[in-house]
């Protein structure tokens, strides 16, 4: 080995680069003598192999889950109260912020769908693994069970309807913004209360 070599020292669980001649006094010695000074304590690796191997260990993860944040997911509850009867079922459509423009009215191009049964005019529905993001959500008490909001001669709905943050609303559409909600924990609940 050269004695101007630059190598790697593990020294009791931390990491220094150190020259040969420098922890040796400036002789040139031979490896099993430095296994002989610090027996059980030092193994040498060359600096390209270990620099290599923290390259492998940790930059590349790291660099991975910064670029991919919506690898992280979380569960969504939401429960739906005062359903005035418990006669169909409960339709529950989700957006997310690719999909905020067919918020409210789009519900066959929504993110994902969840049908729920009704129970004592109350129903719970839970979302799986949804990524970390902005979302909200529409729901439609279904009562005669034929997968459509059922509409009056006026234009108006003839079965329930509810909101995320049940924002009140006089003759309009809700908007995405005041209806959103974030994502960002393993479980989140929320409450829609129907309206007819």
């Amino acid at each position: 080995m050269k004695q101007n070599e630059n190598y790697l020292f593990f020294l009791g669980g931390g990491i220094e680069m150190i020259k040969i001649k420098v922890l040796c006094k400036n002789k040139a010695v031979v490896e099993s003598d430095i296994n002989d000074i610090y027996p059980n304590e030092i193994f040498l690796f060359p600096k390209k192999i270990v620099f290599f191997i923290v390259l492998l260990i940790f930059v590349i993860p790291i660099r991975f889950a910064v670029a991919t944040p919506t690898s992280f997911c979380g569960n969504l509850e939401v429960e739906i109260e005062n359903c005035h009867s418990d006669n169909g079922s409960v339709r529950v459509h989700i957006y997310n912020l690719d999909l905020k423009d067919n918020f409210p009215k789009k519900t066959q191009s929504c993110y994902r769908c969840m049908v729920g049964k009704i129970k004592d005019n109350k129903a719970i529905v839970v979302f799986e693994k949804l990524p970390y993001d902005t979302y909200c959500l529409s729901v439609h008490h279904d009562e005669n069970d034929n997968v459509k909001m059922d509409m009056t001669l006026l234009g108006f709905p003839a079965e329930g309807w509810g909101i995320s943050n049940n924002i009140k609303l006089f003759l309009r559409l809700p908007q995405f913004d005041e209806c959103s909600f974030k994502i960002e924990r393993e479980i989140t609940k929320i409450i829609v209360d129907m309206r007819y």
